[in-house]
C-alpha cells in the first residue's frame, strides 16, 4: 500500500488518487497544507468546523415529508419541485 509521504499513513484507492495530484500527500495532510497557505491558524479552522456542524444540524432538522404522513404536527409548508427527465437513444429499436 501507498504510504502519505508527510505522515506516514497507509492510503487506499481513493486516497492514492488523490496523492497522484497532492504530491503524495494523504487527504487530512494536503487538507492542512491548503489551510496553511490560505493563512488560516487552528483558531480559525476550528470555528469554521464547528460552524459548519451548526449548519448541517439544522440541514438535518429540516423534516422533508408528504402531506398525508400521520401523526405529524407540521409547522410550515413550503413548495419543492422537482424535476426527472429521461433520454433515450433507441439503441434496441429493430
Amino acid at each position: 500500500m501507498a504510504e502519505c509521504v508527510e505522515c506516514g499513513k497507509e492510503m487506499g484507492f481513493v486516497d492514492r488518487q488523490n496523492a497522484k495530484g497532492y504530491r503524495g500527500l494523504c487527504r487530512s495532510c494536503s487538507e492542512k497544507g491548503r489551510n496553511v497557505s490560505a493563512g488560516l491558524d487552528d483558531k480559525t479552522i476550528e470555528q469554521v468546523n464547528f460552524e459548519k456542524r451548526e449548519l448541517n444540524l439544522k440541514i438535518e432538522a429540516i423534516l422533508l415529508t408528504t402531506e398525508t404522513a400521520p401523526n405529524l404536527n407540521i409547522t410550515e409548508r413550503i413548495e419543492i419541485v422537482t424535476a426527472e427527465c429521461a433520454f433515450g437513444m433507441n439503441i434496441f429499436k429493430v
